[in-house]
């Protein structure tokens, strides 16, 4: 959950979710980062891209405040 996290402790936030669900053999991780000023989110769209583990990452359908990230 990264809501109301500065953006640059938001994507280590990201980054440790990420080591740890590759660790533990996770496919997905969820990153709720809600809507707000849109920064945080903004932040992970030019982030994850940069991520060479990253498969793919999709806004959830039913709750824009959540990205689904595969691994």
């Amino acid at each position: 959950d990264l809501h109301g996290m500065r953006v640059q402790i938001a994507l280590d936030r990201t980054a440790e979710a990420i080591d740890r669900a590759l660790i533990a053999g996770l496919g997905r991780v969820s990153l709720i980062h809600g809507l707000g000023t849109g920064k945080i989110l903004q932040a992970l769209e030019r982030y994850l891209p940069t991520l060479t583990v990253i498969k793919a990452f999709k806004r959830d359908d039913a709750n824009p405040g959540v990205t689904h990230v595969y691994l």
